[in-house]
This record gives structure tokens, sequence and C-alpha cells, in this order.
């Protein structure tokens, strides 16, 4: 005899992890909870769509390293609950230029 509750699963089994990440720009920050295996395409477009930023201009960093959109938060081990990526305008050039005097 059964009581019913055989081919129930526990909820926690059906719900997957999700962690929040901080994408920090000039002075502003912006929190986005994400499951560990999203690629940060995502949080890259909304993050520039509310910095007012094309997201083709930032580039993002976590620790030194660059965060690329195909990325996960899987791929950075030291990634945990409320992490920082800082985002940066993306720089072309800016070595320095000597003119020779005559």
């Amino acid at each position: 005899m059964s009581d019913g509750q055989d081919d129930v699963k526990p909820a926690s089994e059906d719900v997957k992890p999700k962690m929040t990440i901080v994408v920090s720009f000039n002075d502003d920050q912006l929190s986005f909870k994400i499951k560990p295996s999203t690629p940060f395409k995502k949080v890259f477009e909304a993050a520039a769509e509310r910095f007012n930023v094309g997201h083709d201009v930032l580039v993002f960093h976590f620790e030194g390293v660059r965060v690329r959109p195909e990325n996960t938060p899987l791929d950075f081990p030291e990634m945990e609950e409320g992490s920082v990526i800082d985002a940066n305008l993306h720089q072309v050039g800016g070595g320095l230029i000597l003119k020779a005097s005559l």
C-alpha cells in the first residue's frame, strides 16, 4: 500500500541554484541573479542597456581577468555569491606619440 508520496520529488532537486553577480561601471552598480551555467552575454547586454552604452563599447574584468560573453560563472572557480565584475569603456590605442623637434 502506497501513501502517494513515492512519486513526488523534493523541491530542492527541481530548483537550480542562482547566484548574485554585481556589475560595476563608474560609480554605478547593478545586481543580477543568474544560474551558474548562464553565459555572461545576457548579463553584459542588460548591463550595457542599463548603463546607457553600447554593449560592444564595454569590456568586463573579474579580479583582473577579462570576462568574455561566452564565459559562465563556472569558468571562474573564485566567483561566488556577490562577486563584482568591473565594466570599463573599451580603449583603442592610447600609446604615447613623440615628435622629434628639428
